[in-house]
């Protein structure tokens, strides 16, 4: 939704005789001119502060409508709800006058009658002038009606937690059983339980406490927000409930990464490299792969110049002559773990004899290393 549209003060001017809009200087301001309020179980309160800018006095009327954009983002009044914000708004006063340069203060509750739905609820808030129209430049005569818009937003209950984690067989995320040596069992975090409106952003801080002294090496802990509440509504009906995992590497000690290639899995539509860590950090690759027809390699030289040319991720280019490249997975395998970190090729490879040649790093050592293997 197009909230600029609305961000400002509209009027609805009752022409008695047609004019310019330049012809009218506005009567009546308001501040604020529109509220955002976060909304839970407990009433809400407000006010708001209508001045009079004319040289005569005011007659006010206060109504609340609910309202939408129309297809040319202009606001129309809709059908209230019993989700709809303008029906849980209780104002006060209703009618009143104001004199000229002065001001007056409107204050409003909020109240829900029924459980708010997650997300925003949204109430017009009209000032309409009673009495007399008012006469403007030329001669022309109006009436003003001024809107002001609220948000009212019902946060997501989430959840936060910790726990110890590694990577199964398939490089997958998995809980396992904490140690006194987990990170997980060292962090102390808040709040655990909060509320984030729509559109908003919370801030979670957490400290980390070793209760026994950290052995060298790396630390791990997975902090999860879960969505409490109300399951979620996506495409074809389909509910669902998020869980959001933030990795935590905690390192004692220097870090150094040493691991090592051990074997080459080929695949029509992968490659696999059986990777060893025997250190205490976890290893990554870093850089680029090219696959190469075996008699058409370039060499290995020629090679990592060639993938040192086609660029980062975002812009990377292919080396005409090879038949598949691209950016090295960064799949971390843990201390203490061997794994198949699997490279997807974007086409696929027919049977026959085929040279990939990585350059880059794995862990802290430079790799510039080239694997043969054949398509069956």
């Amino acid at each position: 939704m197009r909230r600029s549209s609305i961000s400002v003060l509209f009027l609805s001017i009752i022409l008695l005789l047609a004019a310019k809009p330049e012809a009218f200087a506005f009567q009546i301001a308001v501040s604020p001119m529109k509220f955002e309020i976060p909304l839970g179980h407990k009433p809400v309160r407000r006010s708001l502060k209508v001045i009079n800018q004319g040289k005569t006095p005011l007659e006010v009327s206060v109504s609340i409508g609910h309202w939408d954009l129309d297809g040319k983002n202009k606001i129309r009044d809709i059908k209230p709800t019993s989700q709809s914000l303008d029906q849980w708004i209780v104002a006060s006063p209703l009618k009143f006058k104001i004199p000229s340069g002065k001001a007056r203060t409107l204050r409003f509750s909020i109240r829900p009658f029924t459980r708010p739905t997650i997300g925003e609820h949204r109430a017009m808030i009209y000032l309409d002038q009673e009495g007399p129209a008012l006469k403007g430049a030329n001669g022309v005569t109006f009436k003003f009606r001024l809107g002001v818009p609220v948000y009212a937003n019902v946060g997501r209950p989430v959840r936060l937690g910790s726990s110890h984690w590694d990577l199964d067989g398939k490089n997958k995320i998995r809980d396992i059983k904490p140690t006194s040596q987990s990170l997980d069992q060292w962090i102390v975090a808040s709040p655990l339980k909060f509320k984030i409106p729509s559109g908003k952003a919370r801030t979670l801080r957490f400290s980390i406490r070793p209760f026994t002294r950290p052995t060298i090496g790396e630390h791990r802990a997975m902090i999860y927000l879960d969505q409490e509440g109300p399951a979620l509504k996506g495409a074809n009906g389909v509910t669902f409930k998020f869980r959001l995992g933030v990795p935590v590497y905690a390192n004692v000690g220097r870090p150094v990464r040493l691991g090592s290639i051990k074997g080459v899995v080929a695949k029509r539509t992968s490659i696999g490299f059986k990777i060893k860590n025997a250190g205490k950090f976890n290893v990554r690759f870093k850089g680029n792969f090219g696959v190469w027809k075996a008699k058409s390699f370039p060499g290995s030289l020629t090679a990592s110049r060639l993938l040192a040319q086609s660029g980062p991720a975002k812009s990377f280019i292919k080396p005409k002559s090879a038949t598949n490249a691209g950016v090295l997975p960064t799949t971390p395998v843990l201390p203490g773990y061997n794994r198949t970190i699997p490279i997807p090729l974007k086409s696929r490879l027919r049977p026959g004899a085929y040279k990939i040649h990585l350059a880059g790093k794995l862990g802290d050592n430079p790799l510039h290393k080239t694997y043969s293997f054949t398509v069956y």
